[in-house]
């Protein structure tokens, strides 16, 4: 019955796997979801995995799923910005300005921002580092780098720098979000509410 059911999906469309995604995170959790021998429960992850595919630029996230899923902190970080830039078309420069953060595809933010929440449990995420931002810190961003741990001591991190480990704080990851929208952390606090605005018009 399920292999019946896993060849038929794929004819619905998109915003039908990603609605039916959330209802089977809701009761079957990754992390509790029961496996096969292989370790692979086929049904609930190809489920998620096609709605977690979601692009409006032909984006391809199977490497940040594999690095997220491998626990390859750094290795993620540094897909996700790349993602971000070609999404962007902002490769050669390297990072994104003004008119590139609303570019920002809403489907690939939210692909990118649910694979990074799904796969830390939770602890990273775009999302995760908005609500920070709006709801704890009242948009004061050196309030927002000291308690995600970007700031130390009242000095800004360098991107390489970071706790790429999942005992990092809460937030604490992807950092390439605020690096990408800024080559200067401290200097990007005139940027972060452009970033974190583009996630709210998206829902994330």
């Amino acid at each position: 019955m399920v292999d019946k059911w896993v060849k038929i999906l794929p004819s619905y469309p998109l915003p039908f796997f990603f609605a039916l995604s959330l209802v089977i995170h809701a009761q079957c959790p990754f992390a509790q979801c029961p496996k096969t021998d292989n370790g692979y429960n086929s049904y609930r992850q190809k489920v998620f995995w096609w709605a977690m595919q979601l692009s409006d630029v032909d984006g391809n996230y199977t490497r940040l799923r594999d690095l997220l899923a491998a626990g390859k902190w750094k290795e993620a970080d540094e897909e996700t910005r790349s993602v971000m830039l070609k999404a962007t078309g902002r490769e050669h420069e390297g990072w994104l300005n003004e008119d590139g953060m609303s570019k920002l595809s809403c489907a690939d933010l939210r692909t990118v921002d649910r694979l990074w929440v799904e796969y830390s449990k939770g602890r990273f995420g775009f999302s995760v580092q908005k609500r920070i931002y709006y709801e704890e810190m009242g948009r004061d961003w050196e309030k927002m780098g000291d308690i995600v741990g970007w700031r130390v001591k009242g000095e800004w991190l360098s991107i390489s720098s970071l706790n790429y480990s999942s005992d990092a704080p809460t937030g604490h990851l992807p950092g390439c979000g605020a690096w990408v929208a800024s080559l200067v952390w401290g200097l990007w606090s005139r940027s972060a509410d452009n970033f974190y605005t583009r996630l709210d018009i998206c829902n994330l």
